[in-house]
């Protein structure tokens, strides 16, 4: 596990080293009440330095959480390209898609309809959805990918420098297993909101299996324009392979409001180092 795109090492507490010969030196500043200022990391390849936001409040608990789940997942890894088969509302049959993750700040979701191609991007901080006409309209505004599928988002770098504070919450059964509960609030993205508000952080409820610690659910309030409260996004994750030494599901499915959405079955999965922006905004 090579930890040199993402570090929490407050001097207060315990420093994590998951496989030491990979971690030559680890500096970091800590003003004594939660809060950290930037963590150095030098390695035999170079050094690195993680500039965090100055009101960062995490729990020790939850830092050992984030510390297990990267341990559990494999190397550090920045993007993921997916085919696969998805049941849309409604369907009696799947319909062939394509899912492209990258950071916080890029996503999409084709969907090959009997109709034509429609799809779900993430542009910066803000969600868009395309018919099969090509006509764009704007579902949300802040959230980033987490808007589309954030369950990657605890080991992206991109991420991770919005994290602004990260707790543990009570346990609580997903599919009926008990799970621990993680909930991370990190800084939106750039966006201006539809009612001229300021963007609201974005909150991300991580559900672990406590066996694997890897990740059985995310739950996201979603902020969507003309709706007065913001909906309740959840999606579920299932049926964990390795590839190229990452843990990815190859199941997912996702509701909103309890109403289901879709459900995405991998038939291809890649993990690339990078995916080229015109991947996304075709």
């Amino acid at each position: 596990m090579n930890l040199n795109r993402y570090l929490f090492i407050p001097l207060s507490l315990s420093m994590w080293v998951l496989q030491p010969p990979l971690l030559s030196e680890a500096v970091s500043a800590h003003t004594g009440q939660s809060t950290f200022e930037s963590v150095e990391v030098s390695q035999a390849s170079g050094s690195w330095t993680f500039q965090i936001l100055s009101n960062l409040s995490v729990q020790e608990s939850a830092l050992r959480m984030i510390t297990a789940h990267i341990s559990a997942t494999g190397k550090d890894w920045s993007a993921l390209r997916m085919q696969g088969d998805i049941l849309l509302p409604g369907a009696q049959n799947t319909v062939p898609a394509a899912l492209l993750l990258q950071g916080f700040n890029q996503g999409r979701l084709d969907v090959q309809r009997s109709s034509g191609l429609s799809a779900v991007i993430i542009e910066g901080a803000v969600r868009k959805s395309l018919d099969v006409n090509g006509r764009s309209t704007v579902d949300s505004y802040g959230a980033g990918v987490a808007a589309l599928v954030p369950f990657h988002l605890l080991r992206s770098v991109s991420a991770m420098d919005r994290l602004v504070a990260a707790k543990v919450d009570r346990q609580q059964f997903v599919d009926g297993v008990l799970c621990d509960k993680l909930s991370v609030r990190l800084a939106p993205g750039v966006a201006k909101p539809h009612d001229g508000a300021p963007p609201q952080s974005v909150q991300i409820d991580f559900y672990f299996d406590p066996s694997t610690h890897l990740i059985r659910q995310t739950v996201v309030p979603i902020d969507v324009p003309g709706v007065p409260r913001a909906v309740l996004q959840v999606t579920s994750y299932s049926d964990y392979r390795e590839v190229q030494g990452v843990m990815i599901p190859w199941h997912m499915s996702q509701t909103i409001n309890g109403s289901f959405v879709w459900e995405i079955v991998a038939t291809s999965v890649e993990a690339p180092d990078q995916i080229p922006a015109s991947e996304f905004y075709k």
